[in-house]
């Protein structure tokens, strides 16, 4: 297959700048696309004169202020929008007006609000343009392994969880919502706890509970001005599955006879690490990208799944006002 091109809409941290501080990472779009052979990287496009400078003088192509401009002038195969949050439904509205790419891989969340999010997938339905959203822990070789693990009964269910989560439930929160779903089932009930705060007076960071096909998971914002903190526990009849450190550090802790009281059973102190390569994320992203673009399925997020989690921000974010 002909290597599709990538035109990248936004330049910021997740397109270009986690990548900056080492050259082993592949946390970025512009990194894994660039690396990634079966992929060309054309071009960017942001309004900022020293992200364009900056996307420019690392990967020697050409970046543009108009979508319009680079859309018709390079014509994409695929197209990341990494624009922030409330402007994806008049950034895809822009990519349309002057092309029609074979794919649009969007951050997540679709949008702030889900009638935005709905026209999102209805207008790239329209227009015959895959639509996939970057949840990316999804792909992570990590997740993989614990998937595998939910499958054939290694990790048992009834599951009962808690997640900690920094700098909003649509911008951090989503991510837990999407892979607990894609891991243990859709959820079906939604308690508020805390009303809490608001991230940036955007984002709620409440305190509430999902309760999935398999179980019950509770989700506690943290204060991202002391420190960020991403992970999750969950516990199951067999052991205790441990998401640490935002997902780079993943450990199953199975069950054993306790070594004093013969009729006790406790977690086994050998941790097994399952553990995957989050530090090239993005690498997998791209991989999963082609897979479904040759016709493979992959885990990876569709815009009609990315609706699932985006109805349960909309109802967490309207019990905030009741």
């Amino acid at each position: 297959m002909k290597s599709k091109s990538v035109l990248i809409i936004g330049l910021g941290n997740i397109s270009v700048g986690y990548d900056l501080i080492d050259d082993f990472s592949v946390l970025t779009h512009a990194r894994a696309f660039s690396e990634d052979l079966r992929f060309k990287l054309v071009g960017g496009v942001d309004l900022s004169p020293r992200k364009r400078a900056r996307f420019e003088k690392i990967y020697q192509l050409p970046s543009f202020h108009e979508i319009n401009t680079a859309v018709s002038t390079l014509k994409p195969n695929l197209i990341v929008v990494a624009t922030p949050t409330d402007s994806h439904l008049a950034t895809i509205i822009s990519i349309f007006e002057s092309g029609t790419p074979e794919a649009i891989l969007c951050e997540k969340p679709l949008s702030y609000k889900l009638n935005e999010a709905i026209s999102i997938v209805e207008l790239c339905e329209t227009k015959e343009c895959r639509l996939y959203v970057n949840f990316f822990r999804r792909v992570e070789p990590g997740i993989d392994k614990v998937r595998r693990r939910i499958k054939d009964g290694r990790i048992a269910s009834p599951i009962k969880g808690v997640v900690w989560y920094s700098k909003g439930v649509a911008n951090s929160g989503s991510h837990f919502i999407d892979i607990l779903q894609n891991m243990f089932g859709k959820v079906s009930e939604i308690q508020l706890i805390n009303v809490g705060r608001y991230f940036e007076k955007v984002d709620p960071e409440p305190d509430f509970q999902l309760n999935f096909e398999k179980g019950k998971v509770i989700f506690l914002a943290s204060s991202s001005e002391n420190f960020f903190f991403n992970e999750f526990k969950i516990v199951t009849p067999n052991g205790i599955l441990r998401y640490e450190m935002g997902g780079s550090k993943i450990y199953w802790q199975g069950i054993t006879n306790d070594v004093l009281f013969e009729t006790y059973k406790t977690p086994d102190r050998q941790l097994k690490n399952l553990s995957g390569d989050f530090s090239r994320i993005q690498k997998y992203v791209a991989q999963a990208l082609f897979q479904e673009l040759s016709g493979d399925k992959t885990e990876l997020c569709t815009g009609r799944e990315a609706l699932e989690t985006q109805k349960i921000l909309t109802k967490i974010q309207e019990m905030n006002f009741e």
